[in-house]
């Protein structure tokens, strides 16, 4: 994988976007055949084989994404009185941060989640207003929840 993923760049990228940098030096990735990506923040993910190389590299953004947001913003949106299940939503719907990142290094976009196409525009919007990552996340919450009525 390390000849076929700039993983300098992706880190670069996402601790740009996320303005923090990651906690660990090495993180596992096992590649499976299953069509989800189950990881575990504390330091490894599955990456499910695609037909292009592009798009398994838009998959490493999402999940790493993933991991920063966990690291870093999880407890914030708990004190903010979101669920886990709620936070799991709003984690998912951020990556549309990503896509920005990815038009630029020329890869698949990501694309989200369809119940989160509203929301994701939404963000996107805000995010142009606010582009520093923890200011922008505490004013996604409350959008975040007035999306749930």
């Amino acid at each position: 994988m390390e000849k076929n993923v700039a993983a300098n760049q992706i880190e670069a990228d996402l601790v740009a976007l996320m303005k923090k940098p990651f906690l660990l030096d090495v993180i596992t990735v096992y590649l499976t055949t299953f069509h989800r990506a189950p990881y575990d923040y504390k330091g490894n993910f599955f990456l499910f084989e695609q037909k292009k190389r592009e798009r398994s590299v838009t998959n490493i953004y999402h999940e790493l994404m993933h991991f920063l947001f966990h690291w870093y913003y999880w407890n914030q949106c708990r004190e903010a009185g979101l669920s886990d299940k709620d936070i799991d939503e709003l984690k998912e719907a951020l990556t549309v941060l990503l896509e920005p990142i990815l038009k630029e290094r020329e890869l698949p976009l990501d694309g989200g989640y369809s119940m989160h196409k509203a929301l994701r525009e939404q963000l996107t919007k805000l995010y142009v207003a606010t582009p520093d990552f923890p200011i922008f996340l505490d004013r996604a919450i409350p959008l975040y929840r007035a999306s749930l009525e």
